[in-house]
């Protein structure tokens, strides 16, 4: 359409392979469609594809060996979902694959390309790719299958590139999806007019992190459950597959025998989302992170949860299991750190007029004036309850001596509160007295609610309290670290007066 042409002139480029490869790539300019680009160091590649057809990042599945280059392509919104294509696998399906190979893997990466586009059930595959020519005009066994048993755009190029004089093949094939051979299944059926019907790197990884009586039934637990994904994933492809073969049968019908019966519906998601639904929830269950959330602060959860979302574009293997599992628990104290930080910011956030009694000033060990949460602070009831709690807040009877009377905004608000405490010290306990109407304790605080709409709290554990005010001072920079405590007397006699109760933190 002039349309279409008008959108690919607009954006002509200086980059000669992308030219070559998507010269007969029609359907590149649509909205939704998924391309695999091998070569992530190809950024011009990448980068004249995207203008081309107004594509979104999140399209684009890029492999990176490179750690450095694989997070800059990540924080550039680019999915980086492998490193070596050679043994690159996924279960995720793509619309188009475009490869600009090392003039030396040029056939290897082709095969590649090509075995994967064959599992596909779901979408064709078309295939655009630049090798040297060599390799197409002295086949190897794969290459001479190749050109015998696909139809093929081949043409030969010239001086495309300024640093190499080599002669380069552009191939462009499209492959389809698998309908399980029924045009033979058809033919057979049309002619007999009837039917008949060793310890490993995850076991070694693994006993770093999980005790040795945990060990075994762990590893049980992570095998069985990447079999049951593979499993799984393979029955939802049979399951793709029959649809497939049904819609091609009902085509064949149509078509050659004026048959016009049509049973079929397409579901209301495609293959990748549903493979992306499945593997989250399986990575929930390796990664056990409902156990993790159990004991964290609603923002601690949060975190949790986006670090699963980010590992569904991997895929499950013990290798990646491995990886994740090592992640998340060196990435443990940075959960509880933001989650205290979190709260931090909730505590301190109001220190203006009636709430000035939230803080206590000091001076800061290397700063200016910062502040700690003081043991009494008050809350505004509109930070714990939603907006219709408290219009109607004032207007309810006297609280009655029970927490579960509590609105629930406020309930939410103390559990989370009481959760981000048992990070540093779990003895804490959840259970509370009433000691009148709206008031409530245990052995941590004591809390009382009032219908001009605020919450005070008080806290009795002042060890604890400083533990978190030294964890976040940490974290700020405005309290000394652990060696300077023991290297500068200035450092010690600071924490000393500031935190009393932490004398494990400031003995010599």
């Amino acid at each position: 359409m002039l349309k279409n042409r008008l959108k690919r002139e607009q954006y002509q480029d200086s980059n000669p392979a992308f030219h070559l490869l998507c010269s007969d790539a029609q359907f590149l300019n649509q909205s939704d469609i998924k391309i695999l680009i091998p070569n992530a160091q190809d950024e011009k590649l990448t980068n004249s594809s995207m203008k081309y057809h107004y594509g979104t990042k999140k399209q684009y599945s890029l492999l990176e060996k490179d750690i450095n280059k694989s997070n800059a392509l990540e924080q550039q919104g680019f999915d980086v979902i492998g490193t070596d294509f050679t043994s690159f696998t996924t279960h995720i399906e793509f619309d188009l694959i475009l490869l600009n190979p090392p003039l030396d893997q040029g056939e290897t990466y082709l095969k590649k390309a090509v075995e994967l586009a064959q599992k596909q059930v779901d979408k064709d595959c078309f295939i655009s790719a630049l090798i040297k020519a060599e390799f197409v005009k002295n086949p190897s066994g794969f290459m001479h299958f190749l050109l015998e048993k696909n139809e093929m755009n081949l043409t030969f190029h010239e001086n495309i590139f300024p640093d190499t004089t080599a002669e380069l093949a552009l191939i462009q094939l499209s492959v389809p999806k698998v309908t399980d051979n029924i045009h033979e299944t058809y033919d057979n059926l049309l002619a007999s007019r009837g039917f008949k019907p060793a310890q490993t790197s995850l076991e070694r990884g693994l006993s770093t992190i999980v005790s040795d009586k945990d060990l075994e039934e762990r590893l049980k637990d992570i095998r069985f459950l990447i079999a049951a994904y593979n499993e799984h994933i393979s029955l939802l492809k049979k399951k793709y597959l029959f649809d497939n073969s049904l819609e091609a049968f009902e085509t064949i019908l149509r078509t050659r025998h004026n048959v016009s019966v049509h049973i079929y519906r397409r579901n209301e998601y495609t293959l990748n989302q549903e493979i992306k639904h499945i593997r989250s929830g399986y990575w929930e269950k390796i990664l056990k992170t409902d156990e993790f959330r159990k004991k964290l602060t609603q923002h601690g959860s949060k975190r949790i949860t986006d670090m699963v979302e980010s590992s569904t574009k991997l895929e499950i293997t013990e290798e990646n299991v491995l990886l994740l599992l090592t992640a998340l628990m060196s990435n443990g104290y940075e959960v509880v750190l933001d989650s205290c930080v979190e709260w931090f910011k909730k505590m301190t956030g109001n220190h203006q007029n009636e709430y000035s009694k939230n803080i206590h000033y000091y001076t800061g060990f290397k700063t200016n004036d910062a502040f700690k949460v003081n043991k009494k602070i008050i809350i505004p009831a509109g930070q714990a309850m939603s907006y219709y709690e408290t219009m109607r807040f004032g207007y309810n009877q006297p609280l009655e001596e029970s927490f579960d009377h509590l609105p629930f905004g406020i309930q939410a608000y103390i559990k989370d509160l009481l959760t981000m405490f048992q990070l540093i010290n779990p003895t804490i306990s959840n259970d509370l007295t009433a000691i009148h109407y709206d008031e409530l304790e245990n052995d941590f605080f004591r809390f009382k609610v009032f219908k001009k709409g605020t919450i005070h709290i008080w806290f009795k554990d002042l060890e604890t309290l400083e533990q978190f005010n030294f964890l976040c001072g940490k974290k700020f920079g405005w309290v000394p670290s652990t060696e300077e405590i023991k290297k500068d007397p200035a450092a010690l006699t600071f924490t000393k007066k500031e935190f009393p109760h932490l004398q494990n933190l400031v003995s010599k």
